[in-house]
């Protein structure tokens, strides 16, 4: 087998920082990785100090171990993470969800459920012709460890109150053809600097026809929520508009 090389073995070490993060919450110690990797703490740390040194990673406070920046989670979403499937029974609740549907306003604020059903945060869908967006979910980022900073907690409330803001933020989007993932300081708006957004275009007899999205903290699991956006969409856009 190949010996991966100093960039590669970074970029592994990275990787399992990401994934520890995103799954505890807590900052992820040298140990920790020592074991996954069959390397010496000390050679760890080594690692660590140069994923520190090119703002990937940070302590949060002396003696801690370290999280991910912004800077890492970009990394990691355009060239480190492998997306996951959604399962059958995914699919098949969100299918039939929307072949219960009669009505296009009805389906679209099925959607908003949808996204915040099966992520666990805020699911968004806009109707800009009437500059009008459900959301769903929004109890879900409330309890979010990282949430619990009181500013942190203010800057939601700010968010959740502001509409006209949340359709600012779908409407950026509208001219997409990708799935957009903003990751905090990525974000235009304050507000957000602690979120990532994820977006993406429905369409309406193969013509742009609104804009979802989901909100949730950085530390969010990006190889599920990826997919999970990416197919709400693609059903969506197949039943709209629905057939009288």
């Amino acid at each position: 087998m190949k010996t991966p090389s100093y960039e590669e073995r970074n970029k592994e070490i990275l990787k399992a920082i990401i994934e520890d993060f995103i799954l505890t919450g807590k900052p992820v110690s040298s140990k920790a990785l020592s074991d996954i990797f069959s390397l010496s703490s000390a050679t760890i740390r080594n690692v660590m100090a140069d994923l520190e040194r090119t703002e990937y990673i940070t302590q949060p406070y002396p003696s801690a171990g370290r999280t991910p920046t912004d800077k890492g989670y970009r990394l990691y979403v355009n060239s480190l993470m492998e997306n996951d499937s959604l399962d059958k029974k995914e699919k098949e609740e969100i299918i039939q969800g929307y072949e219960k549907t009669k009505q296009e306003e009805e389906i679209i604020e099925k959607t908003s459920h949808f996204l915040s059903s099966f992520s666990h945060y805020v699911g968004l869908c806009l109707i800009p012709q009437l500059q009008k967006v459900y959301l769903e979910g929004f109890s879900n980022l409330v309890n979010q460890p990282e949430f619990e900073n009181i500013e942190l907690l203010k800057r939601l409330f700010k968010i959740y109150e502001n509409k006209s803001l949340l359709c600012e933020v779908l409407m950026e989007h509208l001219e997409d053809e990708e799935i957009s993932i903003t990751i905090g300081h990525e974000n235009h708006y304050e507000d957000f600097y602690e979120c990532s957004v994820i977006t993406a275009v429905y369409k309406i007899e193969d013509e742009p026809g609104g804009a979802i999205g989901i909100i949730g903290p950085k530390r969010m699991p990006y190889s599920h929520i990826i997919p999970l956006v990416k197919f709400i969409t693609n059903t969506l856009s197949k039943f709209l508009p629905i057939k009288k």
